[in-house]
């Protein structure tokens, strides 16, 4: 039996409540346009539709370091899928990161937040068989826009050297954070970073140059011949590499952070 919709109750749930027209569907067993009928009926203002996120896009440091993730670890993705109460596909415009490292995840957050996002963040727990085969939780970035999404898409690897154009150490810092590592094979410390697009790692070498770097660049082939070819990118020397980690301030991979 469908519940009777009274004014009162309306007002209450509508208004200072704020559910949804689906969600009171839900509740009176009647369609969203039923209620929107009841909603003109009693005379109850609708709400304003919220304004679409609108992201910083301007060139900014934050802007350049999301960059750097996006165009490491980050993704950004048009996401398809079936919504009933509408009765159609609908999209969604995600932005995402997956990382094991929570400081990272809640930093990438942070920024995206300053450019104007409104990011969430959980964490994606494995199963007890995946964390038997060494898989770890993982933590995520969400945030929604489809603004940025077809901004981030229409981008190429020249626009984007000219967005960072003196914020070089900020996009660094995300791809270092997102791609990188650092290790001592030898006698001296070295930073890597391995990407299997060749031409990224190209700017990524001259944005080093700029600031003042002497990279090595070396190919890396798989195993498997499936896989694609990566191309790494070097800094040797310990010197460089603590320049480097002072110039970029990573909050991961950062030997500095554990000297305190």
């Amino acid at each position: 039996m469908k519940k009777k919709i009274t004014k009162e109750e309306l007002y209450d749930l509508y208004c200072n409540k704020g559910l949804s027209t689906y969600r009171l569907s839900d509740i009176y067993g009647v369609s969203p346009e039923t209620i929107r009928y009841y909603l003109i009926k009693y005379g109850i203002p609708r709400r304003s539709r919220p304004e679409p996120v609108k992201p910083k896009l301007d060139p900014s440091p934050e802007l350049a370091y999301v960059l750097g993730v996006l165009y490491g670890d980050g993704t950004v993705s048009k996401c398809k899928s079936y919504n009933k109460k509408l009765n159609k596909v609908v999209y969604r415009y995600v932005i995402q990161l997956a990382v094991v490292d929570k400081i990272f995840a809640k930093e990438f957050m942070q920024t995206l937040k300053r450019l104007g996002l409104h990011p969430k963040m959980y964490i994606s727990r494995r199963s007890k068989k995946e964390k038997m085969k060494g898989c770890r939780d993982r933590w995520l970035v969400v945030a929604i826009s489809k603004k940025f999404y077809e901004w981030f898409k229409s981008l190429t690897l020249e626009d984007v050297e000219k967005i960072v154009n003196g914020y070089e150490a900020f996009f660094l810092k995300g791809f270092y954070e997102s791609e990188g590592s650092i290790n001592k094979p030898s006698k001296q410390m070295r930073i890597r970073m391995l990407n299997t697009n060749k031409e990224l790692i190209m700017l990524v070498y001259r944005m080093l140059l700029k600031l003042g770097f002497k990279p090595s660049i070396y190919i890396q082939r798989p195993p498997n011949p499936r896989h694609k070819t990566g191309y790494a990118i070097a800094i040797y020397g310990d010197s460089e590499v603590m320049r480097f980690l002072r110039l970029t301030k990573p909050c991961i991979k950062n030997i500095l952070n554990k000297r305190g």
